[in-house]
């Protein structure tokens, strides 16, 4: 493991006792040791360091407590009746600490002098764990994976609002703890109290790749499918219908450097109508304009599968707080129809067209778009109290031909995965030639969702669509 050359340190002063707490880390990953001046941490690194206790009590056969902690914080807006019958907003906290590792110290009677006070020391080894032991909890997981540092920062992805983002947050810290005797002065008891000091640290756990989402199982979340009419001019010739249709991408997969990480959807374009309209589309182009809708759920009480928006409408206890990243619009001329079916790599038959009115087979088309975030998003995750999604939200429009504009909105995954080992390129091409998504590790993930994925088209014709990349 290779060992970080700082040191990170902190005092602080309680009563009688001046107490420093000073620790370098440990980690099996090079790159986790880079040059940001908040401390890091993931699973399996170590923690190197010492608890100094100055005093001019006798400390002796005293304990020392040094430990990794996380804390899970969630405001809930309320809204309740006063006596003027006027309804008021109300928050109320809620609050969860867990000790995730302890380092339980005795300290002995030996103590160096410095400027009159009494010096102890006790040195330590904590080991960030991969989650929490839940075997108490009676649940399914016995370890449940642990939650990123996570916090809604105001006016992160678009222009500045006044409005001020939920008090969500899940964070991290290092506490060192030791109780003492302060002397009353009196014949009263002396009081036993404690001393302690805590460093912020920043956690990001490793979170795999998970199946992709059953979209059936948010039948009114997502739009995996959008037809509109294709008319000559805006009264004029009806030419046919044009589809859309998508599905999940491959995940957002983030290393363990500061490199922004791009992934793609592919979009199968489907006319059905008669072929000597085609020409119009061939000479048109389409364009995508896609955007990244982030999603925070936040509960007052325990979560016990992934929310979706449904959540939000059946319970008040959840809310939701979403965000939106422009991503780069992508423009699409001089397409290669075929009546080829690139999604299933077979070719499409239907009765020839006799007459003007009748439709001839099906002309598909695919185009891949790429997603490339500015920043380096946070994973996506559920906690206890807490859970992190991603979307897409795409507007398609068509030159050439008078159509309404469509809009598309798929579920994105984003993992930090403990290996980022993809499947061979021949394996990847493979799989892109065919239309498919190709696998991206040669391990499995862990199965550790709600449901397993099918394409699951949902057919909307998209009038009744709002355009959410728009909020």
């Amino acid at each position: 493991m290779a060992r970080d050359t700082r040191f990170w340190t902190t005092s602080s002063s309680h009563g009688p006792i001046h107490s420093s707490l000073t620790f370098t880390v440990e980690s099996g990953i090079l790159s986790n040791l880079d040059a940001t001046s908040e401390c890091r941490l993931r699973p399996g690194d170590a923690l190197h360091g010492t608890y100094r206790i100055t005093t001019e009590l006798a400390m002796g056969g005293r304990w020392v407590e040094v430990s990794l902690q996380g804390h899970e914080s969630v405001l809930i807006r309320r809204a309740i009746s006063s006596r003027d019958s006027v309804y008021r907003d109300q928050f109320g906290a809620e609050r969860v600490e867990s000790s995730l590792h302890s380092y339980v110290l005795f300290l002995d009677d030996g103590y160096a002098v410095e400027d009159g006070q009494r010096v102890y020391t006790a040195s330590f080894v904590l080991v960030v764990p991969a989650g929490l032991d839940r075997t108490s909890d009676r649940a399914q997981d016995e370890c449940k994976p642990l939650p990123p540092s996570f916090h809604i920062q105001r006016s992160a992805f678009r222009t500045w609002s006044p409005t001020v983002p939920p008090n969500v947050f899940i964070s991290y810290s290092l506490r060192a703890s030791v109780a003492y005797c302060f002397p009353s002065g009196d014949d009263s008891p002396d009081a036993t109290k404690s001393a302690e000091i805590v460093y912020p640290v920043t956690c990001l756990p490793y979170i795999e790749a998970q199946p992709p989402i059953e979209t059936s199982c948010f039948p009114d979340e997502y739009v995996l499918s959008a037809s509109q009419t294709a008319w000559r001019w805006l009264l004029g010739q009806n030419l046919g219908r044009i589809t859309f249709k998508v599905r999940e991408p491959p995940p957002l997969i983030y290393d363990n450097s500061e490199q922004l990480s791009t992934t793609h959807f592919t979009m199968w374009i489907t006319f059905n109508g008669h072929p000597s309209h085609l020409h119009r589309l061939r000479a048109g182009s389409i364009k995508v304009d896609p955007v990244l809708q982030t999603r925070t759920y936040y509960s007052g009480t325990k979560l016990t599968v992934n929310p979706g928006r449904e959540s939000v409408q059946a319970s008040g206890r959840i809310q939701l707080h979403t965000n939106v990243i422009q991503l780069d619009v992508q423009s699409f001329s001089s397409l290669q129809w075929s009546t080829r079916d690139v999604r299933r790599g077979s070719t499409v038959t239907a009765a020839p067209a006799t007459t003007a009115e009748e439709e001839g087979p099906p002309w598909c088309v695919a185009v891949n778009i790429p997603i490339k975030p500015p920043l380096k998003l946070p994973p996506s995750f559920c906690s206890d109290y807490a859970a992190s999604s991603y979307a897409i939200i795409a507007k398609v429009s068509i030159s050439g031909v008078h159509a309404k504009p469509s809009y598309v909105m798929f579920p994105l995954q984003v993992a930090y995965p403990s290996s980022a080992q993809k499947a061979p390129v021949s394996v990847r091409r493979a799989a892109d030639s065919r239309g498919l998504t190709p696998p991206l590790f040669l391990s499995s993930p862990e199965d550790n969702v709600c449901c397993t994925a099918v394409d699951a088209d949902v057919q909307h014709e998209n009038d009744l669509l709002p355009p959410l990349y728009a909020a």
